[in-house]
């Protein structure tokens, strides 16, 4: 890795969830100037799962989001930008391509697992592979990331952002993915992103027939939580019981599933 120094001019904001706080700040870095809810919205964010055969963590997975990658493929999508979206099999070449977007002036967001995340409290750690974060820059050997969880600018090292960036263990593994935003459309139509936004938020909740998702997931794993007390032992039901809360209010920052 070259030890030259690079520091892109890059506005970090704090933001409640990492895909949204990164776009929205990759947005603002070529002058759109989105919120992160009106990110979410139009990234239509808001959904809900519940599929007990697949475990996070050894227990099943929740989730008030979509598939990570989602919003940004979404927004991007109905503003009209140009994007890139790659992965890796050769954690090398990812860390080669990462060096070349920053010689480029091109902040990059990377999709990391937390669990080894080296700037994150100990409290904030657990096998969660989706995190979102923007390489900013580089410097002394270090690389410089805007991660939206905190509050101002972080560094990592060569070898630490490479490990998170092939994180291993877990539903979901990043692969060295990153993405980045290539040109962007001289009149942004609002209107209709919003509207479309909406709209697919309330096809995924109200239209998916398959009982684990949307408005009918919410019903049903209403239903197995007064049966697992009875069914798993209190133990068990109080972790189970833990990893709704867990989903809810951490994975689905902001509380409530996205809700201040």
């Amino acid at each position: 890795m070259s030890k030259e120094t690079i520091i892109i001019d890059f506005n970090h904001k704090q933001a409640a969830h990492c895909e949204n706080g990164v776009t929205s700040n990759l947005l603002h870095h070529y002058q759109i100037k989105l919120s992160e809810p009106m990110v979410f919205g139009i990234g239509s964010g808001l959904f809900f799962s519940y599929m007990p055969f697949l475990k996070l963590n050894e227990l099943p997975v929740i989730s008030f989001r979509p598939w990570p990658g989602k919003i940004f493929n979404r927004i991007t999508k109905r503003l009209g930008l140009e994007i890139k979206r790659y992965k890796f099999k050769d954690p090398v070449k990812s860390m080669e391509a990462l060096d070349d977007n920053l010689q480029r002036g091109i902040p990059t967001g990377c999709i990391v697992g937390v669990y080894h995340l080296s700037y994150f409290p100990a409290a904030f750690r657990f096998h969660f592979n989706a995190h979102n974060i923007v390489v900013v820059g580089r410097e002394n050997g270090d690389y410089l990331v805007s991660d939206p969880i905190m509050p101002g600018i972080e560094r990592i090292s060569y070898q630490d952002l490479m490990r998170v960036r092939y994180a291993k263990g877990s539903i979901f593994t990043p692969q060295g993915r990153i993405y980045f935003i290539t040109g962007t459309s001289k009149e942004l139509d609002l209107e209709d992103a919003i509207i479309k936004g909406i709209k697919h938020v309330c096809k995924d909740m109200l239209e998916i027939p398959v009982p684990i998702f949307g408005v009918k997931g919410i019903r049903y794993l209403a239903r197995q939580m007064r049966t697992w007390p009875k069914k798993l032992g209190d133990k068990k039901a109080s972790l189970y019981m833990g990893q709704v809360v867990r989903m809810l209010e951490e994975i689905g920052t902001g509380g409530a599933g996205f809700r201040f």
